[in-house]
């Protein structure tokens, strides 16, 4: 038996599924669109491109199943840019072990809340925190909340992470819907698999 996930984002996001076949088709089209309205020249174009395509072939080799994003304002000193992102990743859960932290070993983890979802296949948990971000070249930190799901499957050892981020203090409130909302759309199904 094999495990299907499936989700629905709201309306008004833009995403991209890292495990379709056509991703590098994919990436490169969108690149190419959003460069052209930049009016950018053919070089830094296909510079962009090799960049993103990278970027998405180790996300996805890291389990990240979809990217989304969802924005507003034209990111001018006039109307700034405000926007909300989104992963949905995939990793497998460590065997049991019987082991007990040492005093002074592993660092805290922000505090695990459980999360009622509508699959009564996964064991939800949700966690709120803060971070910094340095962008490639800037001199300020930037500060950004994060949500995090951990949606464990109760029919195989695995778990998806659902995170939200935003580095806009108004848009904290929304991180914390989206996140339930995705969250309880995520449906695990068993499907029959052909045999090797």
């Amino acid at each position: 038996m094999g495990l299907v996930v499936l989700w629905a984002l709201p309306g008004g996001w833009e995403h991209l599924e890292l495990l379709a076949p056509d991703l590098d088709d994919l990436v490169t089209e969108r690149v190419r669109a959003n460069a052209a309205t930049a009016g950018l020249g053919p070089e830094l174009v296909e510079g962009l491109v090799a960049v993103q395509l990278d970027l998405a072939h180790q996300a996805r080799d890291a389990g990240v199943m979809v990217w989304a994003a969802y924005s507003e304002g034209a990111g001018t000193l006039d109307d700034p840019l405000s926007a909300l992102s989104l992963t949905l990743a995939v990793g497998a859960l460590p065997a049991a072990s019987n082991s007990t932290r040492k005093p002074g070993g592993d660092p805290p983890v922000p505090a695990l809340r459980p999360f009622i979802v509508e699959d009564p296949h996964l064991t939800a948990f949700v966690q709120e925190g803060r971070s910094t971000l340095r962008l490639p070249g800037g001199d300020d930190d930037i500060p950004q909340f994060q949500v995090q799901v951990f949606l464990a499957s109760t029919r195989a050892r695995l778990v998806l992470v659902l995170t939200v981020t935003t580095a806009d203090p108004a848009r904290e409130e929304q991180a914390r819907a989206v996140a339930r909302e995705v969250a309880m759309t995520v449906t695990t199904v068993e499907v029959e698999t052909e045999a090797a």
